[in-house]
């Protein structure tokens, strides 16, 4: 799946302007629609989706946002602009058809996906994989002292964005802390029916104005987050707005929040608790991940060519 036998691909480093990654292309052709690659929670690089997507025809650069050399070491105040250099920089590669550049996240990398998408207004196509629908607080080891203080997962121009805050009991903390929770699901869902109106307004990401048409995944079973929910309210904001763009939402049905990664479709499924699941199940993650993989390269090669 992530390479087929017998065709060659390029990598090329990119490690300038405060940005880091790593761009994959066919050895033969080109230049090629081009698409950046966000991952999630995890941090880093996510380079065999990028080899997936080289193989099958696109310039692709897996982008470090967090938890890389270079980069914030944990998911709070992660500037926007880091996404915006990248987009600059893979249209303007020599490889690449800079008219025809799309964006991929994934989890929280989907939520940035759709606030960076936002302001980049040259994307022709953007791809959110169980994404959220608002701004969250930051991921940090510091939420288990007692003393910590919500922060943002974004930032702009060095000020961080509003951001919904996680509603979370010390009961639950501790829970988490000794990998006991069986779904985060709740502290999502309380943070927003407990946040006031103005928080919750003010970080909702303005979906509206992204400029390129979108496509949405999620699992009907995610323990994570409620992306199916999330969805919903994205393509609810769309629609009142009457967004000219084509929007599609792929529900999978019964699938977890890695329903959406065919590559882990059978094992090394949990992000909870050691081998324990982050929702779905091996048939419905294994259904959800080649399904969301198959509407992914049709939408992008729909919106960003061959």
């Amino acid at each position: 799946m992530w390479q087929r036998p017998g065709e060659g691909l390029v990598r090329v480093p990119l490690e300038q302007e405060g940005v880091s990654g790593f761009l994959y292309y066919p050895a033969q052709g080109g230049p090629f629609p081009g698409v950046v690659i966000l991952g999630g929670s995890e941090g880093g690089l996510f380079e065999p989706r990028a080899r997936a997507l080289a193989a099958n025809g696109f310039a692709a650069l897996t982008l470090a946002y967090f938890g890389y050399p270079g980069q914030p070491e944990e998911l709070v105040d992660v500037p926007l602009e880091t996404v915006e250099r990248a987009i600059a920089w893979i249209r303007a590669h020599p490889k690449v058809k800079g008219d025809r550049v799309g964006l991929v996240g994934g989890s929280k990398g989907g939520e940035l996906a759709l606030l960076a998408a936002t302001r980049s207004h040259e994307l022709r196509a953007v791809v959110a994989l169980t994404p959220a629908a608002h701004a969250w607080e930051g991921h940090t080891l510091r939420f288990f002292s007692p003393e910590y203080r919500p922060v943002s997962s974004w930032s702009v121009a060095g000020k961080p964005l509003p951001c919904v805050p996680f509603k979370v009991s010390p009961e639950d903390k501790e829970k988490e802390k000794n990998g006991e929770l069986p779904s985060f699901v709740p502290f999502f869902r309380d943070g927003l029916a407990q946040a006031d109106a103005a928080t919750v307004a003010q970080a909702a990401i303005p979906v509206e104005r992204i400029t390129a048409p979108i496509l949405l995944v999620s699992g009907s079973d995610d323990r994570i987050w409620p992306a199916g929910e999330f969805c919903a309210t994205i393509v609810a904001r769309l629609k009142a707005a009457g967004f000219p763009h084509e929007v599609k939402h792929v529900s999978i049905a019964g699938g977890g929040h890695m329903s959406c990664m065919p590559s882990l479709v059978t094992a090394n499924r949990g992000l909870l608790i050691d081998g324990d699941p982050s929702g779905g199940s091996p048939r419905a993650d294994a259904h959800g991940g080649y399904r969301s993989w198959a509407e992914m390269l049709a939408f992008l090669h729909r919106h960003l060519g061959r």
